[in-house]
């Protein structure tokens, strides 16, 4: 017996596109590379799942050969199904009919596929939340453009399962903020919610539930639903159903990163900065700095390769900063954040370098050091078998005066003669070339960059007869 189903091309091919983004295609035997098919009561129901995303979507079906009491539930490869579809002429109506022994055929205007299915008793279920609490957003939009830009700014590298997700802040009844981090800059923005139940806790959604968020919300998205449980979160909208796991672990307390007294301001326009970046990014690949600078009250964009040269646009810009100024930024990042910033002005405020610097008031970023030049301090070998400060040459101990404490480097350099806790270096210095002489004819130099962008200290160990 063969049960058939009228579906609209256009409309299975924009849902196929969402479970794509779920769904990877591995081999047809394995269950989650398909997707299932389940009808009743007139209504076609598509579920897929990674194994922690879980994706439904319901399609009214347009006309049907079975009885309201009758139903069939089958499970296709995702790639095999989308790939018959894509074939269609677009925007028209077909036929689906699953047989008993799960064969599906595909039949519209004279043309017949056939897919061979796989019984659906050993799909996975999609997991229930226990809890009744719900967050409503109304703005659906404006959701769909926060978490697009959170999931720019996450991670992409397999470091640590917070930084790979986006997290939700639940602030109180009205307020909900949402955060994302790579480590090396971070994004947060807050939304107006409403039926907010201080039960729900904070959220930790992994970074392809919100790819699969971004595909399947559409402009016309009023309201989105996010129920949660201590295991799951559901968000609910339109004709989704989008259920992931919970990641269990902390996230960073960002709010400690954010800079609260910046007294530096400027304003660029975002087109002219943007082509600004894209004129002197050549030159700033070389070592993936990008500066903003000021002479007399203008305002450069500038990059610089120590072995090719220079790049510099100058740039309209409005401040009221009374001495000229310089910050740096890691370009690439620079680059990206500029890009996912919707106003037409890009406001940064700063204090000295380096220190995190705020740009439109939702993205945090880091400024590095303003030294770019390779800057070599010697030390004087003394009879002691340790070193001290005392012991240092006056351009030494000129260039160490500001020093406060010794960096986390020294402590992992290991089979060194010389005592590590009496060697400070200066961390306003780009890069440190420190010579250490002990006997008459052994030298070590030891090269410590202070990169803030990667937020930890390098170091590479040079032996010399």
């Amino acid at each position: 017996m063969t049960n058939t189903i009228t579906l609209n091309q256009k409309e299975l091919k924009e849902s196929l596109k969402v479970f794509s983004k779920v769904i990877v295609s591995k081999c047809q035997y394995n269950i989650e590379s398909n997707i299932l098919l389940n009808y009743e009561n007139n209504k076609l129901d598509i579920i897929g799942t990674d194994g922690i995303t879980f994706i439904k979507q319901s399609i009214e079906v347009k006309q049907s050969s079975l009885d309201m009491a009758r139903s069939f539930s089958v499970c296709v490869l995702l790639k095999k199904l989308t790939d018959v579809i894509k074939e269609m002429k677009k925007d028209i109506d077909f036929n689906l009919s699953v047989s008993s022994n799960e064969r599906i055929t595909i039949e519209h205007k004279g043309s017949c596929s056939f897919i061979v299915g796989m019984n659906s008793n050993n799909f996975p279920l999609i997991p229930e939340i226990e809890s009744n609490n719900v967050i409503s957003i109304n703005d659906g939009s404006n959701f769909k453009k926060v978490i697009t830009k959170a999931h720019k700014s996450s991670t992409k590298e397999a470091l640590k399962p917070s930084l790979q997700s986006v997290y939700f802040d639940i602030i109180n009844k009205n307020e909900i903020t949402i955060v994302a981090t790579d480590g090396r800059s971070l994004f947060q923005e807050t939304l107006n919610t409403v039926n907010n139940h201080s039960e729900i806790e904070n959220l930790l959604i992994p970074r392809n539930t919100i790819n699969t968020l971004i595909s399947a919300i559409k402009k016309d998205t009023s309201t989105i639903d996010i129920a949660s449980d201590s295991e799951f979160s559901k968000f609910t909208f339109d004709n989704y159903q989008i259920t992931t796991t919970r990641i269990d672990a902390k996230y960073p307390n960002y709010k400690k990163i954010i800079p609260t007294n910046n007294k530096n301001l400027i304003e660029l326009s975002k087109k002219e900065l943007s082509k600004a970046v894209k004129i002197v990014r050549t030159m700033a690949k070389s070592n993936n700095t990008l500066y903003i600078k000021s002479i007399d009250k203008c305002v450069y964009i500038v990059s610089i390769d120590n072995n090719l040269g220079q790049s510099q646009v100058e740039i309209n810009a409005t401040h009221e900063i009374q001495n000229d100024f310089e910050i740096a930024f890691n370009y690439r990042i620079f680059e990206k954040m500029v890009k996912a910033i919707d106003d037409d002005t890009v406001k940064i405020s700063f204090e000295d370098c380096p220190a995190p610097a705020t740009v439109n008031d939702k993205h945090v970023i880091m400024t590095l050091n303003k030294n770019e030049d390779y800057t070599e301090i010697e030390l004087i070998p003394s009879k002691a078998s340790t070193y001290s400060e005392n012991a240092t040459s006056d351009k030494t101990s000129e260039a160490i005066e500001p020093l406060t404490k010794t960096p986390k480097t020294i402590k992992h350099i290991k089979n060194f003669i010389i005592d590590p806790k009496s060697i400070i270096i200066c961390p306003a210095l780009f890069i440190v070339n420190t010579k250490i002489e002990y006997g008459n004819s052994i030298k070590k130099s030891i090269v410590f960059r202070d990169l803030q962008t990667e937020s930890s200290y390098y170091y590479r160990h040079y032996k010399t007869a």
